[in-house]
């Protein structure tokens, strides 16, 4: 005779190894969630500290960036009020000859980007957020740089080599004032400098701003 099969006794085992692999399952998605919510915050407490460092960079470098405005305009007055020349001629001039790069501390970035590891970051609008600054503005930022220093070492640098004459270690001849071509370049640096501020500006705010978005998120 056959056996009875008790297929309620066979159902019941069954679901029990189904709702033992689903809880198995979900307990190892949510140790993983968790191991990488612990990254993220990681992340982001890194990317939080390298943008205080940024910060404090850009504030610096745009207050020295409007003070070599200021030279420029010095230097702008005195090449059409002879009366405004005077023995600082030669500080405004020297002052022009270099300008300071910005250097993004982007050592977090890095990391999280060339590992792949962007993804970690899982809300998508802070993710855009990190790399429109770093991948674009910061890029931009630099491009800027190189403009301004190509520029400077081409031209104004060049100038000064050729035609600019040093009586003493601290005075220069004041001949080079009346040159249109020396007024044509100093324009043209206040310009570059003048754009170069005023993105300086932008890009600070936009730090300034994924800084406190990152601080938010991190103390939720």
């Amino acid at each position: 005779m056959f056996k009875k099969i008790n297929w309620l006794v066979h159902f019941i085992e069954l679901l029990v190894v189904i709702i033992g692999i689903t809880i198995a399952f979900q307990l190892n998605v949510l140790k993983e969630n968790s191991k990488n919510n612990k990254k993220e915050k990681t992340y982001l407490k890194s990317l939080q500290d390298d943008l205080d460092v940024d910060i404090e960079k850009l504030d610096t470098l745009i207050q020295l960036n409007e003070q070599k405005i200021h030279y420029f305009n010095r230097l702008i007055s005195m090449c059409f009020q002879p009366d405004q020349r005077n023995d600082s001629l030669f500080f405004f001039v020297s002052m022009n000859y270099y300008s300071v790069p910005f250097q993004s501390q982007s050592i977090s970035y890095s990391s999280l980007s060339n590992s792949g590891n962007l993804d970690l970051i899982a809300d998508y609008g802070l993710r855009t957020q990190i790399v429109s600054l770093y991948e674009q503005k910061y890029e931009a930022l630099q491009l800027y740089d190189k403009v301004l220093m190509n520029y400077s070492e081409s031209y104004y640098n060049k100038y000064g080599i050729e035609n600019i004459r040093h009586t003493s270690y601290n005075k220069v001849d004041t001949g080079f004032l009346s040159d249109y071509v020396f007024h044509n370049l100093i324009f043209s640096l206040r310009g570059i400098m003048s754009q170069k501020v005023g993105f300086e500006k932008e890009v600070l705010q936009s730090a300034k701003d994924l800084r406190r978005t990152i601080e938010e998120k991190t103390s939720e």
